[in-house]
């Protein structure tokens, strides 16, 4: 697909909204050099409640309080440029905010790529482990929410950012959501959580979309948003789970990322990026590190010690897949790691891979593994299916070659959902 077809794709998703003559619709062209602007303008011009804004190109923090500037809605919802929404996301945002007059409603996505849809891992605390939605907390009663930072998949008053001041930093810097979604988060009295899957997240292989672009300096970047979050906690949370949860985010997941996209760069810089990861990881307090499974322990180990070649080499292995040390594993790293541990807190990793019809059963090809923990060492997967009418267990006589044979006549009307967990050591886990 060209950038065209991701534009106009994505603005056909906010105008086929069966509540779109009830939103106003602000498009910035951030100073385009391609025929971006032509577009936001058609749309402007066929629209009565769509927008278009021109500037000079500068930051997508800075872009989007340009847009909060001129944005008249009672709530606010942040899109980017190629990504698709449900069309009738708004209409059930808008209704499930109004009844409960909350300040922010968050709800799930999936990322997308032109061949399929997947779950967010960092998500599922915040969506997966509970039934039905939340109508009524806050950041101290939902404490996951600290995993939940992306703009995307929220909508928020547009009084509590006037009334507290609330916009994007003006510095640059990367995932800027981080610092965004922690200041609303601790502001807002009122959250929902919509379990419902109303936003897809488009991953592009060309690395072109505005969130995936990074640059020689992302370490920069990226200490300034730490350094920031880090003031913020300090000055604003006391609450020791919360600050846990979110030094644990960033240590397991942006400083993490980080850490892996190193190997990318030419060796020239990547000195350069490993003394920016010494730096952010020197912000977390000590104590946070003992919390974390062993594969995280040792490689923040590594980045204390400053051992980049022997950080680049256990980077290398895939050790979630095989947990297996290779023979020239460094010593000294090799009593730490507890991969059987490891594995105790770890989710099921089930992805479908083909759907076909046979006989009266629908056949599903699967493909499980727990992180960290050879297949061999759990004993049973089992499947739920689960509509509105009935809810129905699938055991081992259902399942082939890695295929699940759902006999037609178990599924009833309606959305189905396939629940997949596993029996480790007589614990179950779900997916």
């Amino acid at each position: 697909m060209t950038w065209k077809n991701y534009l106009e794709e994505t603005l056909n998703s906010i105008t086929d909204q069966t509540f779109f003559e009830n939103i106003e619709v602000l498009l910035v062209d951030d100073g385009s050099t391609d025929k971006s602007g032509d577009i936001v303008d058609e749309y402007a011009s066929k629209y009565d409640n769509v927008y278009a804004f021109h500037k000079e190109n500068e930051r997508q923090s800075v872009a989007r309080n340009f847009a909060l500037s001129y944005a008249k809605g009672e709530y606010i919802h942040f899109m980017d440029s190629d990504d698709l929404i449900k069309y009738d996301a708004y209409e059930k945002l808008y209704s499930f905010a109004k009844k409960g007059d909350y300040d922010v409603v968050t709800f799930n996505y999936l990322r997308s790529d032109n061949k399929k849809t997947w779950k967010v891992a960092n998500q599922q605390d915040v969506f997966d482990e509970f039934v039905g939605d939340i109508e009524n907390t806050n950041l101290s009663e939902f404490k996951e929410l600290c995993w939940d930072m992306t703009n995307c998949n929220k909508i928020v008053k547009k009084e509590l950012l006037t009334e507290r001041n609330i916009s994007y930093h003006d510095k640059n810097i990367l995932y800027e959501d981080n610092l965004l979604w922690i200041e609303i988060y601790f502001n807002a009295e009122k959250i929902a959580v919509l379990k419902e899957y109303l936003y897809f997240w488009r991953y592009r292989d060309d690395l072109s979309s505005t969130t995936q672009t990074y640059a020689l300096n992302l370490g920069n970047k990226l200490f300034e948003m730490v350094y920031l979050v880090n003031e913020f906690l300090k000055d604003h949370i006391t609450d020791e789970t919360i600050l846990h949860k979110q030094y644990e985010k960033l240590l397991t997941i942006n400083l993490y990322f980080f850490i892996v996209a190193i190997q990318s760069y030419p060796e020239e810089h990547q000195e350069s990026l490993f003394e920016n990861a010494y730096e952010m990881a020197n912000v977390v307090p000590k104590e946070i590190y003992a919390s974390l499974n062993s594969y995280f322990q040792v490689l923040y180990l590594m980045v204390e010690n400053k051992d980049w070649d022997a950080l680049l080499k256990y980077l290398s292995y895939n050790f979630k897949r095989n947990p297996k040390l290779p023979d020239d594993f460094d010593k000294k790293y090799i009593k730490k790691l507890k991969f059987d541990i490891d594995s105790y807190s770890e989710k099921l990793d089930s992805k479908a891979k083909e759907v076909s019809l046979e006989d009266d059963n629908l056949v599903i090809e699967f493909r499980n593994y727990v992180p960290f923990n050879p297949e061999n060492n759990y004993n049973s997967v089992n499947f739920k299916l689960l509509n509105d009418e009935t809810e129905v267990f699938l055991d081992s006589e259902y399942i082939k070659d890695n295929k699940l044979y759902i006999p037609i006549k178990s599924i009833g009307n309606g959305e189905t959902k396939i629940i997949t967990s596993y029996n480790y050591d007589n614990i179950k886990i779900g997916c």
